[in-house]
């Protein structure tokens, strides 16, 4: 969220600003001050004035991913507390670090469950170097040497996400298709690194 202390804001009076600093910016809502509240603000999309209604205003404790859908249809959402507004967020807010995590977790505790059934079901590693064919060499090159250190993993240890997920499917612990396996790696990369951005274009 953008607090509201940093926000550019334009007083009632001024309204013929708000598109330059908009546009200038790059910003798609410039909050409109009246009174000492903000009950408007001009809108990139329309060009002009929008009064704040229901489907574009959040409340402080919303989780984030209740705001997805939101986003599809509005991409700014005023943050309310009690009948004040404290901040703005909007699409690029996602690619901050908090939001990051919040997606991230989930990730990575889908990667240990599915390393935690091949254990749980008896698959070996002998098993799993079978479903996961080629990149299976380069798993087991890093499990030797791990060895000499006596550092003991299972194989999927040593793989990436893309990996975990083909092993899965491999051995029957999860359902989901190659589109899908690439489109949740591509998903762990955006929010794991740092120098990518998890939204890149608002429409996205």
């Amino acid at each position: 969220m953008t607090p509201r202390s940093v926000l550019r804001v334009v007083e009632n009076g001024n309204l013929r600003s708000a598109e330059r600093i908009a546009l200038k910016g790059g910003f798609d809502a410039i909050p409109i001050v009246e009174h000492g509240a903000i009950r408007r603000f001009w809108s990139r999309e329309e060009r002009g004035p929008v009064r704040i209604v229901r489907h574009n205003l959040v409340f402080y404790d919303t989780p984030i991913e209740n705001l997805l859908p939101r986003f599809k249809t509005d991409g700014v959402q005023f943050v309310y507390y009690r009948t004040e507004v404290v901040g703005l967020v909007d699409v690029s807010d996602l690619n901050k670090p908090l939001a990051r995590m919040v997606w991230l977790h989930p990730i990575l505790e889908c990667e240990q469950k599915i390393v935690e059934q091949t254990v749980k079901r008896g698959h070996d590693d002998d098993e799993i170097t079978r479903v996961l064919e080629n990149e299976a060499k380069r798993a087991l090159k890093k499990q030797r040497q791990a060895l000499q250190q006596d550092l003991k993993l299972r194989l999927l240890s040593f793989v990436y996400f893309r990996e975990v997920l083909r092993a899965g499917v491999g051995l029957g612990i999860i359902s989901i298709s190659k589109t899908e396996i690439e489109k949740l790696n591509d998903l762990r990369n955006r929010l794991a690194h740092p120098g990518r951005s998890l939204i890149e274009h608002k429409g996205q």
